[in-house]
């Protein structure tokens, strides 16, 4: 027999009850319980979102601009923040970025635990999102945006302008439960 059952995580007392119970002799009835099987199979996701504005996350250089939302990196460097995550998930990380051509568009990386990835080109004097995807474990991790390639020659100067880091869990990574009381 199968039982769905919706639960929150902990400690349960999974059981089952025998409430029909009739003896008249010859006759009997009574349940026989070999086992009891528990799967999980389907998790409920609670929604995960975090936006991290640039201008009030660590940074390892550079400056607030002068529109007051966002920062400007005007030298090879970084802004990053600790973010506390739900579970072990596939991850959207929207970097909300812009940048001049000066002999070539800004190069940003991904920046996770002090680790570089990926890479983008951002091709745009105006603000556009970057997005990027990455399995990450449950816990703090340290989300961020760098700032690869600087430049400077008069007149042209290439820096990256940063607004904002979002990050959405997309898939949760379900480790397989299976227990046989």
């Amino acid at each position: 027999y199968e039982f769905t059952e919706e639960l929150t995580a902990g400690n349960h007392i999974i059981g089952a009850q025998f409430t029909n119970d009739y003896y008249s002799h010859p006759h009997n009835r009574d349940l026989i319980v070999d086992k009891i099987e528990i799967y999980l199979v389907e998790e409920i996701i609670e929604p995960f979102e975090a936006v991290l504005e640039a201008e009030d996350i660590e940074h390892s250089t550079g400056g607030m601009y002068h529109d007051g939302n966002s920062w400007v990196l005007w030298t090879n460097g970084y802004v990053q923040r600790d973010v506390d995550l739900p579970s072990h998930g596939v991850y959207k990380i929207v970097v909300t970025a812009r940048g001049p051509n000066a002999n070539g568009w800004p190069i940003m990386k991904l920046r996770i635990n002090n680790e570089l990835g990926q890479s983008v080109t951002v091709d745009s004097g105006a603000f556009q999102a970057y997005e990027f995807t990455e399995t990450l474990e449950a816990g703090v991790q340290t989300i961020g945006a760098q700032f690869m390639n600087d430049y400077y020659s008069p007149p042209f100067n290439r820096d990256l302008y940063v607004d904002k880091i979002e990050i959405y869990l997309i898939e949760e990574i379900i480790e397989p439960f299976e227990a046989v009381l």
